[in-house]
């Protein structure tokens, strides 16, 4: 919508020393300061109760033809201002009506957007917890593989390593993955459960040359036994860094991308979904206000069955009823 500058034909101005002046110039035809100065100077005494009683009346009757003069002069106001706020909803209906449903389609696509964005983020946090799962076992076992001595503790590694490899429901489209860094182990794994075999059998032909009392053989299987310690920390060390590299590789899976959903405007709102139980655990948060018209019309009912006649009040349910006396 362009920007206009918009002229307004200016219209007599009512101030309220005008109004004041008009409304003077009516209660004047009623000698209004007259009547005024004469109840100002009227004393009640205890003879003339009665007389005080009359006059009141006549003198509330006297406000209610003001009230009536004050209507009467306003009426033409209230008009005007009548017309102007018909046109102004008249003419707004359309330019409304068309700002409503802009509203509502803009929210329908905001609302559209930021479901979309929800699925993106659960998708990119199941596919960041499978490959931290791949990233966990292969770090856990590479390190398991290290501390390993024996060949049944190797063994049971390779079936471990197997049975994930199978396990397509956990890894699901990332179970290659799984498999191919698995894989790039296995040799390292089988040098290191050799190593580990040999260092049994040269451990079994020491404790033969120690029982025959052969210092050569024990020398040179204590040499080789050395040699293959050192292969076997080197094998360790290998594994272990095998998985760390494959970890630390540059994830090639494509970054989801969220769009960016912008909200006209957002406000907190509330609603009492459970009026008993605010009431209960927070008391200060209700209001309990009594039904008046539904109590109006009870005492009317009272009044026309005759159960108030001769009373002057009555409580009944945490209601009184009473009569209120007037001058």
């Amino acid at each position: 919508m362009s920007e206009q500058t918009t002229t307004v034909q200016e219209q007599p101005v009512i101030t309220q020393a005008i109004a004041t002046a008009r409304m003077q110039t009516e209660l004047t035809r009623l000698n209004y300061q007259a009547a005024l100065d004469s109840f100002n100077a009227w004393k009640i005494t205890t003879d003339n109760t009665a007389e005080t009683q009359a006059k009141i009346k006549k003198v509330r009757a006297f406000t209610d033809t003001i009230k009536e003069i004050k209507a009467k002069l306003k009426a033409p106001a209230l008009a005007e201002c009548d017309y102007w706020e018909n046109a102004y909803k008249e003419i707004l209906a359309p330019l409304q009506t068309s700002l409503t449903a802009k509203e509502k389609e803009l929210q329908i696509i905001l609302d559209k957007q930021a479901e979309e964005n929800k699925k993106i983020l659960l998708e990119k946090a199941r596919v960041d917890g499978i490959k931290g799962a791949i990233d966990k076992f292969l770090l856990d076992t590479a390190t398991s593989i290290a501390q390993c001595t024996t060949t049944q503790g190797i063994v049971a590694l390779e079936k471990t390593i197997g049975s994930h490899k199978a396990n397509d429901s956990r890894y699901q489209e990332f179970l290659p993955e799984l498999i191919e860094r698995a894989n790039e182990l296995i040799p390292i794994i089988k040098k290191q459960k050799g190593i580990i075999k040999d260092l049994e059998l040269v451990e079994q032909k020491k404790n033969e040359a120690i029982a025959g009392k052969d210092d050569r053989a024990l020398e040179e299987l204590q040499d080789k036994e050395e040699a293959l310690k050192h292969s076997l920390n080197e094998t360790k060390i290998n594994v272990q860094e095998t998985s760390i590299n494959q970890a630390l590789k540059v994830d090639n899976t494509p970054q989801v991308q969220t769009t960016a959903v912008k909200y006209r405007r957002q406000s907190w709102e509330w609603e009492v979904k459970d009026i008993k139980e605010l009431a209960k655990k927070a008391p200060h948060l209700v209001e309990i206000v009594p039904n008046v018209e539904a109590i109006d019309e009870w005492l009317k009912t009272k009044k026309a069955d005759g159960s108030l006649k001769d009373k002057d009040e009555e409580t009944v349910m945490g209601i009184r009823f009473y009569l209120k006396k007037l001058a």
